[in-house]
């Protein structure tokens, strides 16, 4: 009794001090917790997030710098949002921090199309995007 009495506390311990993931994880699986009609698509948290961080990174190394921090504040402002917004695709409250790191990047993805490297964050015009980018933060309305 005592030691399932004491993992129940440590779970919910590790869950209030937000265990399970990175911030882009747990904003991931929060929207991947909506319903199939409130979201685009059921997203692999750990890919995508790991896709981000690379693409930041690539463009870090670029000379393209603040991208991550531009991320990390679009995630920071889904944190004290309630789940029900961010299941609405009509809700705007983030588009502006989603604006804000898709515009750092896409200076980055039109240095690599220019260049006539591959890198499949960046080929955004070639699939029906609008600007270099292809790697779009679904965590904003429209998606």
């Amino acid at each position: 009794m005592k030691l399932v009495l004491s993992s129940a506390v440590l779970a919910g311990v590790l869950l209030l001090t937000g265990c399970g993931g990175s911030l882009c994880e747990q904003t991931c699986a929060r929207y991947n917790a909506c319903t199939v009609a409130e979201r685009s698509i059921n997203m692999d948290c750990t890919d995508y997030c790991s896709n981000v961080d690379s693409l930041n990174a690539r463009a870090n190394t670029a000379g393209v710098t603040g991208c991550a921090a531009k991320w990390t504040a679009h995630l920071n402002c889904w944190q004290n949002k309630p789940q029900t917004a961010l299941c609405d695709t009509d809700n705007v409250d983030c588009d502006q921090s989603a604006t804000d790191w898709q515009d750092c990047v896409v200076p980055y993805c039109d240095g690599v199309v220019l260049a006539g490297t591959f890198d499949r964050a960046c080929q955004g015009e070639f699939d029906g995007f609008p600007n270099s980018l292809s790697l779009w933060s679904p965590f904003q309305s429209g998606f």
